[in-house]
């Protein structure tokens, strides 16, 4: 693997062409993942370079990835997908996965709804994620007494999470609710993850 290595330059081309699934690709350009999607070794962009994955497409890497930006320029789009195959390979650099939801209901006294997450990325804060859900609406469950008690800090890999609507300047209180596209951005999870859970004497 890597033997041979493909750049997509900033003309937006490959050179000298595109990569199989056992070559490493290094991105300088600004790229969008076709819908007749990739399979690729290694992913590397590089700082003038980006990467787009869209709704319905996928970005297949058996091993590495590693984004030399700042997280913005590696998008994972609602509905696309980016699948590693090798568990034993360690990312490094962030991206940013999007999901969007719609009518989120947000009236505090009669309608307010509540979303259950779990992270794809290594490094994203609670609070920062959902900056309007006040912070005793952001939530984790605990198998051990069968109730949920507040979350602070970052997400853990593997674990959900239950967020309030936002209510704030950018999304006051509305019966017809709002929609948003959430971004979580950090360093792509990869692997097996394992995570504690416990039932309740009950």
């Amino acid at each position: 693997d890597n033997a041979v290595l493909r750049t997509f330059t900033t003309g937006n081309v490959w050179s000298p062409s595109p990569p199989t699934a056992n070559e490493k690709a290094l991105i300088q350009g600004s790229y969008t993942v076709p819908n007749t999607n990739l399979s690729i070794c290694e992913c590397e962009v590089s700082t003038t370079g980006s990467v787009t994955i869209p709704a319905n497409r996928t970005l297949t890497v058996r091993n590495k990835i590693t984004n030399n930006g700042n997280g913005d320029n590696f998008t994972i789009q609602t509905g696309g997908n980016l699948i590693q195959t090798l568990e034993t390979s360690t990312n490094s650099g962030m991206i940013t996965a999007e999901r969007a939801v719609t009518d989120m209901d947000n009236v505090l006294a009669t309608q307010m709804d509540y979303v259950y997450w779990s992270t794809p990325v290594t490094g994203q804060n609670l609070q920062a994620f959902s900056p309007g859900t006040p912070a005793s609406q952001i939530l984790k469950y605990n198998e051990y007494d069968d109730y949920f008690s507040l979350a602070t800090g970052n997400f853990v890999a593997g674990k959900g999470y239950a967020f309030s609507a936002e209510v704030n300047a950018t999304y006051p209180e509305n019966p017809t609710g709002y929609n948003k596209t959430y971004k979580f951005k950090g360093v792509p999870n990869n692997g097996i993850i394992d995570i504690a859970a416990a039932r309740s004497p009950n």
